[in-house]
């Protein structure tokens, strides 16, 4: 152990280079500090993987929940539930059909009120 007093302050600072021993003394400072770093530490996560996951408001089609009954259908019935099921491509397609009108509103209130307000262009 090395200790280096800081002429400013007056202060000795203890420098290590690797952990310290089970029978060596600590100063003060360094239990205090391994007290309050055990009450902070959490298991070692990414970011995002710490907050909790919503279940997703999707329907799940039968090849999802039951893939053995999903295997047991005849071909024109999986057709059919591929097709018109909720999951199904009717519902994707109602699902776009919804956010298409919205973002075409939405680009028409950019192009009528937005654009001629900022004097981009004009309207006659």
């Amino acid at each position: 152990m090395s200790a280096r007093s800081s002429a400013r302050r007056g202060r000795v600072v203890a420098l290590r280079a690797a952990a310290p021993d089970d029978d060596e003394v600590l100063s003060p400072i360094e239990l205090m500090e391994r007290r309050v770093k055990g009450k902070r530490s959490k298991p070692k996560e990414g970011y995002f993987d710490s907050y909790p996951t919503k279940q997703s408001d999707e329907p799940l089609g039968l090849w999802e929940t039951d893939p053995k009954a999903w295997d047991a259908k005849p071909a024109l019935e999986k057709a059919w539930s591929a097709w018109s099921g909720e999951p199904g491509m009717m519902y994707w397609m109602n699902k776009g059909s919804y956010w298409g009108a919205g973002i075409l509103a939405f680009i028409w209130v950019l192009f009528r009120l937005v654009g001629p307000a900022l004097g981009l262009y004009q309207l006659n």
